[in-house]
């Protein structure tokens, strides 16, 4: 949801945007147009630690790559959103192409059901490095930013973007009588 209203602000201030995300479940289609910005879907993964599988992961790479090539239109800027899996390739991309890569946290470095970023040193790397290298850093909150600096020092720089909402989205009543107790 946060992807999607950001492209469809960009969308209204007149810029094309591309979103390219993990085809997870690989039963979703590779491409398509979700209220009017336009979606791919790649297969993004992340070594393990069978010597077996981490052969595999390297030797998909390049195709990864080739696909990240064919996406139109190309891009002046790469930013990441929620880094994970996509990591990498995209901050390879960028770089290849010479792009500006930004990565944005929205908390997932300590907040991931999985513990991602606890149990897996490749993840922990790729933030790193993808920190160092990128034009800019964001976080939705200070504390995000903080939990990102204990794996990458660079978020020390981080520009803190809350997350907003659009007041038209909402409808607001009358009082209630009663007390009201409510948990977002």
């Amino acid at each position: 949801e946060l992807t999607l209203q950001l492209a469809k602000e960009l969308r209204a201030r007149g810029h094309r945007v591309l979103v390219v995300v993990n085809q997870y479940p690989s039963s979703l289609d590779r491409q398509e147009t979700v209220e009017g910005v336009d979606v791919h879907r790649l297969s993004f993964t992340a070594p393990n630690a069978k010597p077996r599988e981490a052969v595999r992961f390297l030797c998909s790479q390049p195709s990864v790559q080739r696909s990240l090539d064919t996406l139109t239109p190309r891009p002046d800027i790469v930013h990441v959103q929620c880094p994970s899996v996509q990591t990498a390739p995209l901050l390879a991309y960028a770089k290849r192409h010479r792009l500006p890569f930004v990565l944005s946290s929205q908390g997932e470095v300590v907040m991931d059901a999985n513990q991602l970023y606890e149990r897996s040193l490749y993840m922990r790397l790729m933030f790193r490095l993808a920190s160092r290298s990128a034009a800019a850093l964001t976080a939705c909150s200070a504390w995000t930013a903080a939990q990102c600096r204990l794996f990458s020092p660079r978020f020390a720089t981080a520009t803190v973007i809350p997350n907003g909402v659009d007041p038209s989205d909402w409808d607001i009543g009358p009082p209630t009588e009663s007390p009201v107790l409510c948990a977002w």
